[in-house]
């Protein structure tokens, strides 16, 4: 009994996958074409449907910038000469760019203007003021130099490098004897 069970359900397992496949496919109608295909009306020429091509080759049409097409001059079929105006591109952002920089221009143009307006009487004091500034302090760094340069004595000027053992400790004055003997001349 048990061998023949499990073949059984098996088989009905198969046909009821074999139904639901059955009624899960889509139904496909035929349908009409919109449109009769094309028939001549001469019993020596052929009607279809396609591209009519150019006799000598197709010309490609393209411009040096990228852009949006906002205006046709041209349609399909028409016969075109050199140089003629086939289309407009939106030019927003380049119209919008060029406000910008003769904005710019304007800007720099007054900016010259003020400075060949200057000097003024009022701004000559306070750059005097300035200079003989600018000179007290390169008098002083002179000196500075000067009184550096005459140091003979080398020892004023030592170069040490300690290791943490040698230094004072925030706890204490541990390594304090020897740190102050090394300093001492």
């Amino acid at each position: 009994m048990k061998r023949t069970v499990l073949p059984i359900v098996a088989a009905v397992a198969a046909i009821l996958a074999m139904i639901s496949v059955a009624r899960t496919r889509p139904k496909r109608e035929p349908t009409v074409p919109p449109s009769a295909p094309p028939t001549s009306s001469f019993e020596q020429v052929v009607a279809g449907v396609g591209l009519v091509e150019a006799n000598s080759e197709n010309i490609d049409v393209s411009c040096a910038v990228s852009g949006m097409v906002t205006q046709l001059y041209v349609k399909a079929g028409d016969r075109v000469g050199q140089g003629q105006k086939l289309f407009s591109l939106d030019d927003r952002d380049l119209r919008a760019d060029q406000q910008v920089k003769r904005a710019a221009l304007e800007g720099a143009q007054a900016r010259l203007a003020k400075l060949e307006q200057e000097p003024r009487a009022e701004d000559i004091p306070p750059a005097e003021e300035r200079v003989r500034e600018a000179q007290a302090n390169l008098a002083d760094a002179e000196v500075q130099v000067r009184l550096i340069e005459s140091v003979t004595d080398k020892r004023r000027f030592v170069t040490r490098t300690f290791s943490a053992g040698d230094l004072p400790t925030k706890r204490g004055r541990r390594g304090w004897p020897r740190w102050k003997r090394n300093w001492d001349y």
